[in-house]
């Protein structure tokens, strides 16, 4: 039955259990008693293939970690029943970081590309990324290591379902040819691959500002040029200039 404070809870065995608030929207501003849980989704200056990567292993790693807050008894959560969020939430941060460093790659580098970044096979995206990072560092280091590591991610999880759904489209079981996963094993794992990821995204970044600001200050001397540059002005072959005094 309702509890007697009025809230849209069930006090069971001293237990308040929540129930479907009515009239309540999903989306809503934060209010001010509960600011500290308000989130931006439109900063202004903000790198969003950067944030929506970042917002993806932030989970991952607070799942990982508060399965080892459990064994210090501190919280009461599984690693059984968290593994697929956490597994998924990582393969997504693959997907959204590479696709992110491919656009931005392709922009430094004024490479022409056939078509967006689509698709969830992380070794294609591997395979678009790699040479254009070898382009802008030639000789990278780990770039063989973090291919291998993908490649294998890739092979356990083709099209990005597995870890979402306990079946594929036909119906047939997921993830049957994987035992068990140690999760602090895979956030070191993706936490070094971060670390060449993120400092390429921040490199191409700072490039990207770099390149944008030339061209700015390039379009602003060639407009200046254009204003005052006199009609009646003109050079002729001989490299002499010519026009009104």
């Amino acid at each position: 039955m309702p509890s007697e404070n009025g809230d849209d809870a069930l006090d069971f065995f001293n237990l308040e259990i929540p129930l479907p608030k009515e009239g309540a929207k999903i989306f809503q501003s934060s209010r001010d008693d509960d600011w500290s849980y308000g989130a931006s989704v439109h900063i202004p200056g903000t790198n969003r293939w950067d944030a929506y990567a970042l917002g993806f292993k932030q989970l991952a790693d607070s799942g990982v970690e508060a399965v080892g807050e459990r064994r210090n008894r501190r919280v009461t959560i599984y690693p059984d029943a968290i593994v697929f969020a956490v597994m998924f939430n990582y393969r997504q941060y693959l997907e959204v970081r590479m696709k992110g460093l491919i656009l931005a790659a392709e922009q430094l580098l004024d490479v022409g590309a056939t078509a967006p970044p689509f698709g969830h096979d992380l070794a294609a995206l591997w395979r678009r990324l790699r040479p254009l990072l070898e382009k802008i560092w030639p000789g990278a280091d780990y770039l063989d290591t973090i291919e291998t590591q993908t490649a294998e991610f890739a092979s356990v999880d083709p099209g990005g379902e597995a870890f979402r759904y306990p079946v594929d489209r036909a119906g047939k079981p997921n993830l049957t040819g994987v035992r068990g996963i140690n999760l602090m094993h895979v956030k070191e794992i993706i936490d070094g691959i971060d670390s060449i990821l993120d400092g390429s995204d921040t490199g191409i970044y700072e490039m990207l500002q770099s390149k944008y600001e030339m061209q700015a200050e390039w379009r602003s001397e060639a407009a200046a040029y254009e204003e005052h540059y006199d009609e009646g002005d003109y050079y002729n072959g001989d490299d002499n200039y010519h026009g009104e005094s």
